[in-house]
């Protein structure tokens, strides 16, 4: 028994999967203690400022990345490049996409908010701009050097949380806010240079040319924007109800599903987790037999760990709630409750669109994301002008179902039914 703990153990992708978990498990129990306290010091209306501005610059992150994240992911993990003449020239690309969107956008803001609120905006779009073009931490990922991200992105953590703390325990004004937004970016991002460096990870380049450049450029953008509208629609249809829910209702509301929804999704980092560990293992096989047996074998027990957490959670929904966020939030049950199976699909479908990468279906994804995107506007809207803040998440959950479930049956080359089936147990 014990030489087979130490067995798993010593697997890389099993210790790299334990680095991810214990990153993320710090951001839990900052969840719970800190971040419910922020949300109970600002109220709904105030946190729903925050969660407006999160939402906005997640989208525009999503298309100043082009989806070049998850190419260069998929690259490294085949080939463990030393050049940074690529993760250089993706970075180019990603800075000459966001930084003109984020500034239209912080001035349209300028004049549609409160100058007590406008901070938030600023804050949250220089947090995402480092966010946005940090491709090191994808690098350390794909060669399961997670552990360095662990320790970047938890020092960065702490500080914000800390900040956070203070901010609120002092009853500072909060626009204060603003600096733990911008230091749970910065000091990863600024750590993960300082390791690169000292690694000696790249290779430098010191002959940046704009022509190679303008080659890359098209190539990224021939690659990119296909992968990018899937999943510029994927973050338009999760962030649709908080700008839907603004539009009907109030900042309130937004509040008060932001709420729900960041709860809901909490454990979301688990089975993620283990899937960004073992993709490199599916990405490498060619035998079909052996990609399904693998595939059909993680999917087993993503499943069963998201199972469990989701009937214990459901079960303590509302005393959680209550007991966290006080009763101003008392409406965050019943969404939080919805939410929570919405979560379960899209851990099957964060799974599902790994594996149509890894067969290049990105015409696919593009067109089957951007019909669900719009078919996620139109549910929302209707739901929520009748059921108010737990329409949207009924949206979200009927969305999240037929995307990762249904539609991805249109997808023949990723062999859906048989993984789905040795998931289950079936043998053919």
């Amino acid at each position: 028994m014990k030489s087979a703990l130490l067995k798993i153990l010593n697997n890389s992708r099993v210790r790299n999967s334990i680095w991810m978990v214990i990153e993320k498990g710090v951001a839990f129990f900052g969840l719970i203690f800190v971040v419910s306290a922020v949300a109970k010091y600002l109220g709904p209306t105030i946190y729903g400022y925050l969660a407006l501005a999160s939402s906005v610059f997640a989208i525009i992150s999503v298309i100043g990345r082009l989806g070049l994240d998850q190419i260069y992911f998929k690259t490294v993990s085949k080939n463990n490049t030393k050049s940074s003449y690529l993760i250089d020239n993706m970075m180019w690309t990603m800075k000459l996409i966001y930084l003109p969107i984020s500034l239209f956008v912080l001035c349209f803001f300028y004049f549609k908010v409160e100058s007590h609120n406008f901070i938030y905006f600023i804050a949250t779009a220089i947090a995402t701009y480092l966010i946005t073009i940090d491709l090191r931490a994808f690098h350390l990922d794909a060669l399961l050097l997670s552990k360095f991200n662990v320790l970047a992105n938890t020092t960065g953590l702490i500080l914000s949380l800390i900040a956070r703390y203070f901010i609120v325990y002092l009853k500072l004004d909060p626009q204060f806010l603003a600096i733990p937004i911008v230091l749970i970016a910065l000091v990863p991002y600024l750590m993960r240079i300082y390791f690169f460096k000292r690694e000696k990870i790249l290779i430098g380049n010191r002959n940046f040319k704009v022509i190679h450049f303008k080659k890359y450029l098209n190539y990224f953008l021939k690659a990119g924007v296909p992968l990018a509208i899937s999943m510029l629609s994927v973050s338009i249809y999760l962030q649709s109800a908080n700008f839907i829910l603004m539009f009907l209702e109030d900042s309130a509301a937004v509040g008060i599903y932001s709420i729900a929804s960041m709860l809901a999704g909490a454990w979301y980092f688990i089975p993620t987790t283990i899937i960004l560990s073992f993709l490199s293992l599916i990405y490498r096989q060619n035998d079909e037999y052996e990609y399904i047996e693998v595939a059909g074998t993680i999917l087993r027990y993503l499943s069963l760990i998201s199972g469990f957490i989701i009937i214990v959670l459901y079960s303590l929904a509302s005393p959680l709630i209550l007991w966290l966020y006080g009763p101003d939030y008392k409406q965050s049950v019943l969404v939080f409750k919805i939410l929570l199976f919405s979560y379960f699909f899209s851990v099957w479908g964060f799974f599902f669109y790994r594996l149509v990468i890894k067969f290049g279906g990105y015409s696919f994804l593009a067109k089957k994301m951007l019909f669900t995107c719009v078919l996620n506007i139109i549910l929302t809207y209707f739901l929520i002008q009748r059921y108010g803040v737990v329409g949207a998440a009924i949206s979200i959950l009927i969305t999240e179902f037929l995307s990762n479930i249904v539609f991805n049956l249109w997808y023949p080359k990723m062999k859906m039914p048989q993984i789905v089936l040795k998931c289950i147990g079936v043998k053919k």
